[in-house]
This record gives C-alpha cells, sequence and structure tokens, in this order.
C-alpha cells in the first residue's frame, strides 16, 4: 500500500479545485457536470470558479445551475491573477487548477491525491491530459534543448508509454494539483506572466525549495483546447515574453547568448518586433540584478538581432531567410514555433 493511500485509509485530504473562466458558457457544462461525478468525496471537495470579467451571461448561469460551486469575481482578466485569489480563498489542503475546457474522468482528482501522498515532500502533482479523441497532449513538461520546453508525448498515442507514476521537470497546468502550504512558500503565481509558462516558473521554483514534481498518469484529464488555437501574433508575442522571463528568472547567465534561440521574433511585424525588444531592453534587465556586464550583453544581443533582422528583409528572399534564420549560429539556433515551446493550453 502507498503511504497514505486516501482510498486504502479512508482518509480524504480537503481538496479546492480552482477554475479560471472569461466567456467560456459553452464550455463549463462539461467541465462542471464531470466534476459532479467524481468519485472522491463531496464533503472533502470544493469548486471554485474565478471569472476573469465574462460578459457572456456564464457567471449567472454557473450560479443558477451549479449552487454546489463557489463564483469569485476577479478585478482584472489576467490568469496567474486569477488562480492567486482561488488559492487564497481556497480551504482545501490542496489546490486543483483545472482549465474551463476539460472534461474528467471520475477518478481524476483520487489519482492526483493518491500520487501526492504516494511519498514525503511532494508539492505539485499533473494528471495525464488528453485530447478527446484519446492522443496524448500533456505527460508533464520536458527540457529540450537550447532552454526550450514542451509537452512529454504531445500528439502520441497513448499505449502505455507514460504509465509509471514519476518524477518530472513540471507539470501542466491544464491540470495539476498543488499542496496550498508549498504555493504559500514559493509566493503564489507571478502575474508578470499573465498565462503561458507560469507553470513552468512555479514547478522551477517549487523544485528549488526542494519539492518534489510527480506525474500521476491515472488521473486522467480530457482538454478540448478552447477555440481554434490559432497562434495569432499576440499570442505569439506573449509567450514569447513568458519563455525569456522563465529563461531570465531561472538561468540568467545564459539570457544573454541564447538570444537567438528565439528565432521566430525575427518574423513578427515591425510593431511587435519593436516590442519585443523594448521588453529585452527594459523589462530583462531587472532580473540580471547586480550584473552589469550581463546587461551590457543582453541590450547588446537585441541591437544584433535588429541588425540581422534588417539585412534579412533587405537582401534574403523570404524562403533563404527562413533557412538562414534556422542555421543562424552553425547550430546553435534552436527554431522552433512558439507552439512546440512551453506550451500552455487555458
Amino acid at each position: 500500500m502507498q503511504k497514505n493511500d486516501p482510498k486504502q485509509e479512508g482518509s480524504f485530504p480537503f481538496v479546492t479545485v480552482i477554475i479560471v473562466h472569461r466567456n467560456g458558457k459553452r464550455l463549463i457544462k462539461e467541465c462542471l457536470d464531470s466534476l459532479r461525478g467524481l468519485d472522491y468525496p463531496r464533503d472533502k471537495r470544493e469548486v471554485l470558479v474565478v471569472d476573469n470579467g465574462s460578459t457572456d451571461g456564464s457567471v449567472k448561469y454557473i450560479n443558477r445551475s451549479y449552487p454546489e460551486v463557489r463564483v469569485l469575481a476577479n478585478d482584472l482578466n489576467n490568469y496567474c491573477s486569477a488562480n492567486n485569489l482561488g488559492i487564497r480563498e481556497a480551504r482545501g489542503e490542496y489546490v486543483a487548477l483545472l482549465n474551463n475546457d476539460t472534461k474528467v474522468d471520475r477518478h481524476w482528482l483520487v489519482e492526483l491525491v493518491r500520487a501526492a501522498q504516494s511519498s514525503e515532500g511532494i508539492g505539485a502533482v499533473g494528471s495525464k491530459v488528453l485530447f478527446f479523441d484519446g492522443r496524448i497532449q500533456s505527460a508533464g513538461h520536458e527540457q529540450l534543448p537550447h532552454y526550450h520546453w514542451g509537452d512529454r508525448g504531445l500528439k502520441e498515442a497513448d499505449q502505455g508509454q507514460y504509465s509509471r507514476t514519476e518524477e518530472v521537470t513540471s507539470v501542466s497546468n491544464v491540470s495539476a494539483l498543488y499542496k496550498k502550504e508549498a504555493l504559500e512558500k514559493a509566493g503564489f503565481f507571478d502575474e508578470d506572466f499573465h498565462m503561458y509558462s507560469e507553470d513552468l516558473d512555479m514547478n522551477y521554483r517549487l523544485r528549488s525549495l526542494g519539492y518534489k514534481i510527480v506525474f500521476a498518469p491515472r488521473s486522467f484529464v480530457y482538454h478540448r483546447l478552447r477555440g481554434p488555437r490559432r497562434m495569432d501574433a499576440l499570442k505569439q508575442v506573449l509567450i514569447l515574453k513568458n519563455r525569456m522571463r522563465f529563461l531570465a528568472k531561472h538561468f540568467p547567465q545564459k539570457l544573454p547568448e541564447h538570444l537567438f534561440g528565439f528565432g521566430e521574433i525575427l518574423l513578427l511585424p515591425d510593431a511587435l518586433f519593436d516590442e519585443i525588444l523594448d521588453f529585452i531592453k527594459k523589462d530583462l534587465p531587472k532580473y540580471l540584478g547586480d550584473k552589469p556586464e550581463a546587461i551590457q550583453q543582453l541590450i547588446s544581443g537585441a541591437a544584433d538581432l535588429r541588425d540581422f533582422r534588417l539585412r534579412c528583409f533587405r537582401t534574403v528572399p523570404f524562403f533563404k531567410m527562413l533557412s538562414r534564420i534556422r542555421n543562424w549560429g552553425a547550430g546553435k539556433l534552436a527554431f522552433r514555433s512558439s507552439g512546440e515551446c512551453c506550451r500552455k493550453a487555458s
């Protein structure tokens, strides 16, 4: 028997499920209905929906149709801020973050708790996140070359290749169980991230405090992926900024030399490209502290990005430019789409 297995011992910790929501009326019913079907004791769980200013009538719908759900109003549309509000209001020893465009298996929560209590020092546990066709979306995060991160098993058929409860680098906030005490020690989610890569940042902070991050393969959640999921430019800019922010926070000494690893910056429209350069020069230096040499290298790197982009667009046909970007730096550059790196669906 696993240590503190809740089903074996009949001792279930209280868990608060937190769902951040905005204008998702057509999605939230399936999610909340599936939570009603959990095999976890009703008196040991609560559901909080934190609303980021919905205008589609969904708050009224939730209050009317799901009286057991507590709805909190967040005063700004910020995913991290909404989660932090929910965490502060949570009554649970554990908090489970869940996307509103999901459907959970009836054993989803008990399997998360079982994994969380399987040994000492576990701060976070992630589910096996599946697409509705059964393919894997995430079996935890993994580090890729050149300081990129991605989802283990993305789009693979689920054939048991991720069937062990095991430690991983990070888990996706599409469905993740956190020990509330661990989040309080870590200082809650960094609201500068807004959304995307905030889970990776939190998991790295928890690991730095000595907590373990665990993947729970028998906790299944189906993720519908809200909307068309196209990579529009504004979303791409947010993802790029957060990837740089994460690198600046956790690997600051590597940031200046890896700016060209963010090759998709070079393909942004002029206004968004300039926005990224301003972010590099004005926002990122605060993470480098009292390291003037590193800050100067960062600013010089931003200038090199600008100059290289100008040369490419002025002198090289588009298809050749792409080839040159991919091969820039004799293999040092990892050119990846933002969809491949630091994936976070919401």
